[in-house]
């Protein structure tokens, strides 16, 4: 059986390497290929982000929403959150759906809230003008 070839760089503390995994054409294993060690602590950097768990935001941060500048704010801070790694994409994609969610549901009950202001002034003007008010159905919601 013929002796398999080994790595002919060293490592930082000046020992062979000896690595049996030469990188094909070479005489060097990933590490120590030209290039080697920089290609190293980039993939040591991505899994080391894929990895890690996220923070998320506190709830110290997520004050409720009561406005559409508080969604504005929410929204702003969620995409705050993604790019500084805070926020994975699932977690980005839930926080967003749930402002949506609160402006559908606000713009509903601005809309009901606005047609019954103006179901009133319609009875007021009506009771100005000496008509007497028909009877006025309820919006459901």
């Amino acid at each position: 059986m013929a002796d398999r070839e080994t790595c002919a760089g060293f490592k930082l503390n000046g020992t062979p390497c000896n690595s049996p995994f030469v990188v094909k054409g070479t005489r060097y294993c990933s590490a120590h290929q030209p290039g080697g060690r920089e290609e190293m602590q980039r993939r040591g950097l991505m899994g080391a982000l894929a990895s890690r768990r996220t923070n998320g935001l506190g709830e110290e941060e997520l004050s409720h929403l009561e406005t559409h500048e508080d969604a504005k704010r929410r929204l702003d801070l969620i995409g705050q959150a993604v790019l500084t790694g805070r926020l994975r994409d699932g977690q980005a994609n839930a926080a967003v759906r749930s402002v949506e969610a609160w402006l559908r549901a606000e713009g509903e009950r601005l809309t009901v809230s606005i047609v019954e202001d103006l179901r009133r002034q319609v009875q007021d003007l009506k009771t100005q003008l000496g008509r007497k008010p028909a009877k006025v159905r309820a919006v459901s919601g």
